[in-house]
């Protein structure tokens, strides 16, 4: 290579190396200007939406503060919010209860088959179905009751008492205690546990060998 074409080389070589070393840091400088204006700019841009976000949360929250400070005007405002929720919480856990309560008793398709199960291995007796008219739930599971041992073959009163209280859960009542009404009480108690409470007593207003069910209140 000719000496002159070195030379030019070595010139644009050198001339280069000075650009970049002029130039180099100011562009640098230039592309994290940028950035950090970048960044800046979606900082505001979030820092706004925050700040919107928390004025939304707050006009929620301003009619719980106004109203736990009238219920509560010796309390701080934290000590207020705090009674207000649990308040609240127990509001919550009553109203679940209630609905559990208000839920209908129904058979379904398992359960019947069950309880139609064990009514076909069982002798078959006068049975007396009993239930309070002050309670509709009671009166309606009393006719599913009712509607299944007439479908299994059994002989079936049904009674609805206009008077007096109703017990919790499920009466399975007989005359004197023995082996077979025992045999009664477990498998066709058995069947109704999951609608309640199911326990027997001695019932003097039937006849021997009679079997009572008293269908009360939902528990």
């Amino acid at each position: 290579m000719e000496l002159q074409t070195w030379k030019i080389i070595v010139t644009f070589v050198t001339v280069s190396a000075g650009v970049v070393a002029v130039i180099g840091p100011f562009l640098i400088s230039n592309i994290s200007d940028k950035i950090a204006d970048q960044y800046k700019l979606e900082l505001t841009r979030n820092f706004s939406e925050l700040k919107k976000d928390n004025s939304v949360i707050q006009a929620k929250l301003d009619p719980f503060i106004e109203f736990a400070k009238q219920k509560f005007p010796s309390k701080s405002q934290d000590e207020a919010l705090a009674a207000l929720k649990e308040d609240l919480s127990s509001l919550q856990r009553q109203t679940n209860q209630l609905s559990k309560r208000l839920e209908q008793r129904k058979f379904n398709d398992n359960q019947t088959d069950a309880f139609l199960t064990v009514l076909g291995k069982l002798q078959k007796v006068k049975v007396r179905i009993e239930n309070y008219n002050s309670d509709a739930e009671a009166v309606r599971f009393a006719k599913q009751i009712s509607g299944l041992f007439k479908r299994a073959g059994w002989q079936v009163q049904e009674i609805v008492r206009l008077a007096g209280s109703p017990p919790k859960g499920i009466v399975i009542g007989v005359k004197e205690r023995s082996a077979v009404l025992e045999e009664y009480v477990q498998g066709i108690g058995g069947v109704l546990q999951p609608f309640g409470n199911v326990h027997a007593e001695l019932w003097d207003q039937i006849s021997s060998g009679e079997l009572l069910i008293l269908v009360g209140t939902k528990e």
